[in-house]
Parts: C-alpha cells; structure tokens; sequence
C-alpha cells in the first residue's frame, strides 16, 4: 500500500492490533505502529509486531491475557494467558 497523502493514521492503516485485559480488569486496545515516519512509504509489519511484542514484555506483570490479532481480517496471530505464548502464525 503507497502511503496516503497525509502521511500515515494509526487506527486506520495499522496492520494489526492487540487487546491486553490487566489485573485491575481494564480491557485496552493496541494498533500495531507499522511505520518509522509518517512520511515513510511503506509499512512494515514486522516492525510493528516487534513494537507490540515490546510493550507486553515491558508491562508483563500487569497482563493477565493479551491476543494480537490481524485488524481487518480478525486472523489471531499470538496470544498470551498469563503463562507461555502460543504462536499461532509467524
């Protein structure tokens, strides 16, 4: 996908997205930041998964589930139960 004149939107044009349940029971979505600039033009998504992966290793002692899924399709690509991760692509 060319990049959009504006540059890049997250919600809009992230490949994926996560969706972490912590302790205190706060459900929260993630969108995967698939790109290094705005401006760049094209995405990288395994750039982003490496972001999302990051955010959950550096707050894991507040995740009780997490599942990264692909945003448009719904297609689930890891998920986490608070022990180890199950890959199920990638």
């Amino acid at each position: 996908m060319e990049r959009p004149k504006g540059g890049w939107k997250l919600k809009k044009h992230s490949i994926n997205k996560m969706v972490v349940r912590f302790t205190n029971k706060e459900m929260r979505t993630f969108y995967s930041y698939d790109w290094r600039s705005r401006y760049q033009p094209y995405r990288d998504e395994g750039l982003g998964l490496a972001r999302l992966k990051r955010y959950l290793r550096v707050n894991l002692h507040s995740v009780v589930s997490a599942k990264i899924e692909n945003r448009r399709t719904g297609e689930k690509i890891m998920q986490y139960d608070k022990y180890p991760w199950v890959w199920i692509k990638k």
